[in-house]
């Protein structure tokens, strides 16, 4: 699409990465060229309710209250009570975590025929459900940390059994006891004793029904940012590498947000058999899952085995003002502004590709 463009910023969300998301759209707002055309603030709160605000640092309650036009090919957002209106061109669907970055909106986007950034239904839930992730970068030959999954009903019969699957997993403390399908470090818990397995768990089945412990992995986290679309005019390209070091611990919550708290070094010093072999295996990973427009994929390198697993890959990365997938692009040379051009960019490519396939009740009749 050439010549200024509506872009609407969804952002907010009901998961419990609602603020992360908040300081996402602020940052997109900041990093954005005006001169490219109009942007639109779309905030979804807690509560599920939909509104439309001036800036993303707004309060919810001065935002006007919109629905989206639910007709096919119409990117509209409509005011509630009114006939006005408000047309977009472009959605950057900007919620971490369920009810955004698992399928959802995307699944509404497309149902609607509405151009949007970033992965489609299945790569978005895939990137979301850790455990799912797990199976498809098996698949494909992408090596993961050891684990096993535990579902609350299951647990809740027998939270003894827990002891007898690690077992048989051979996994003992240290441990990461994680919710399947939430991000930011929320919910997730380092186990270093038997005795602290089961508070951890309880904290994690807080955020999902689905849980995962994984062996805890010495070696350096290294993250590498992916753009570009898995069918489109280029192949996707594999950032820099980064460096996640925190501060006394491990990465958590408050090591990610609060500044002072983690050292990020880009490019990441690394050999450069393994850097390659990162980004291999980034691609890699992001094509099993189907993915398009962007994704952050984090490694753990065991450097003293010359082991490397992938932890996740995140098909909505954080795009706050110290987030690591914009700096990334920026250490390729690639600065924020033009960072949003280009995910703006593979959206309509995208887009544009997948409306070349007529749906079946359009078919001509032989």
């Amino acid at each position: 699409m050439t010549g200024r463009r509506r872009l609407l910023l969804i952002f907010g969300g009901r998961s419990a990465e609602h603020e992360i998301s908040l300081a996402s759209a602020a940052g997109v707002a900041g990093a954005a060229d005006p001169a490219k055309g109009q942007i639109l603030f779309l905030h979804i709160g807690t509560d599920g309710a939909w509104s439309l605000l001036g800036r993303p640092e707004d309060p919810p309650d001065r935002g006007v209250p919109v629905a989206l036009s639910q007709a096919l090919g119409d990117p509209t957002l409509l005011e509630v009570g009114s006939d006005n209106r408000h047309p977009f061109d472009v959605a950057f669907p900007l919620i971490h975590g369920p009810f955004g970055e698992d399928g959802t909106i995307q699944g509404l986007l497309e149902f609607l025929g509405v151009p949007y950034v970033g992965s489609g239904v299945s790569a978005s839930a895939i990137g979301m459900d850790k455990s799912l992730a797990k199976t498809v970068f098996r698949a494909a030959g992408v090596p993961v940390v050891d684990h096993v999954l535990l579902r609350w009903e299951d647990h809740e019969r027998d939270s003894g059994g827990v002891a007898k699957r690690l077992d048989q997993a051979n996994l003992s403390p240290p441990l990461f006891v994680k919710p399947v399908s939430l991000g930011s470090s929320i919910g997730i818990a380092r186990v270093e004793e038997e005795r602290e397995l089961l508070p951890a768990l309880s904290e994690a089945f807080r955020f999902d029904e689905k849980v995962l412990i994984e062996r805890a992995v010495s070696g350096r986290e290294i993250e590498c940012a992916i753009l570009g679309n898995t069918v489109g005019s280029e192949p996707p390209a594999a950032s820099p590498l980064a460096e996640i070091r925190p501060r006394g611990g491990w990465y958590d919550y408050q090591r990610k947000y609060n500044s002072g708290m983690t050292d990020i070094l880009i490019p990441a010093d690394l050999p450069k058999k393994a850097e390659q072999e990162i980004q291999t295996l980034s691609l890699r990973a992001f094509g099993a899952i189907g993915g398009d427009g962007m994704a952050r994929v984090d490694f753990f390198f065991d450097e003293k085995k010359g082991s490397i697993y992938v932890n996740e890959i995140n098909t909505v990365p954080g795009f706050t003002t110290t987030s690591v997938y914009p700096r990334l692009w920026e250490a390729a040379g690639l600065s924020y502004g033009a960072l949003i051009d280009r995910l703006i960019a593979l959206a309509f490519e995208r887009h544009q590709a997948r409306g070349r396939y007529v749906a079946p009740a359009n078919r001509p009749s032989r």
